[in-house]
């Protein structure tokens, strides 16, 4: 049966995920209200491509910068190249669809809508695309019901950034949208993390010793200080100077 690896967040990286997505919603949704605006079509593609590669891209490094940040004790992960390629072209693909159908000029509420819907969609298959890349010596599943929340979450923060994105406003109404925007699209990430559970393959330990893990111990690290084990060796291996626990079953 696979053992339950309970990682921890490092909080620098959190804060600059966050702020990543903040900065790159603003700067979107300033693009974007220039679309329309555009005096030819191929200036209005150009604004379009831009906001499509600013939200897009944002959202993406956001979640990446926010994986980087969760710690798994004793575990290295890598990254399928393909599959986060990937994840970076849905991200730009779909917010790049919803500017263009919102930034018609007689787009209405039921497009606004749908609009949003997709984009919120391509965002989660963003996210999720994006954990499928993992790779590592355990197994992944989801709670449903967070993966429920993270869906909710994203299709409304999606609707409210096309919203939010054509109506128009100064720097400081911006500014605020763009921040609630932010916390939305983190909110999205991490109810996304929420919902996963990470079970390690057996034989495949966090850095403890096999007789420590077979009498159930907790192993707890805390930067670079090991604690001791109660058999008498290390009690974790390598691990990145950050707080982590491994909790077995």
């Amino acid at each position: 049966m696979a053992n339950a690896v309970v990682g921890a967040h490092d909080i620098i990286l959190v804060v600059l995920a966050v702020l990543i997505a903040v900065a790159a919603s603003y700067t979107a949704l300033d693009i974007a209200s220039r679309i329309a605006a555009a005096p030819t079509r191929l200036g209005s593609a150009a604004w379009l491509a831009t906001a499509a590669v600013c939200m897009g891209g944002g959202i993406w490094s956001m979640h990446f910068v926010a994986m980087l940040a969760y710690v798994f004790p004793g575990m290295t992960v890598a990254y399928d190249p393909a599959l986060t390629i990937l994840s970076l072209l849905i991200a730009v693909v779909v917010t790049g669809g919803g500017f263009a159908v919102v930034s018609r000029p007689r787009a209405g509420t039921v497009a606004l809508v749908l609009s949003g819907l997709f984009m919120g969609g391509g965002i989660l298959a963003m996210h999720y695309v994006g954990m499928a890349a993992m790779r590592m010596h355990a197994t992944l599943s989801y709670s449903m019901t967070w993966v429920a929340v993270s869906v909710f979450i994203a299709m409304g923060a999606a609707i409210a950034a096309l919203w939010l994105a054509f109506r128009g406003g100064g720097y400081l109404q911006k500014g605020f949208s763009a921040l609630a925007m932010g916390l939305a699209i983190s909110g999205m990430h991490f109810a996304g993390m929420r919902a996963a559970s990470f079970g390690m393959h057996e034989g495949h330990g966090s850095g403890c010793r096999p007789r420590q893990r077979r009498s159930g111990h907790a192993c707890a690290c805390r930067g670079l200080h090991h604690l001791p084990d109660p058999s008498g060796g290390d009690c974790c291996g390598d691990v990145r100077p950050a707080v982590c626990g491994t909790r077995y079953q």
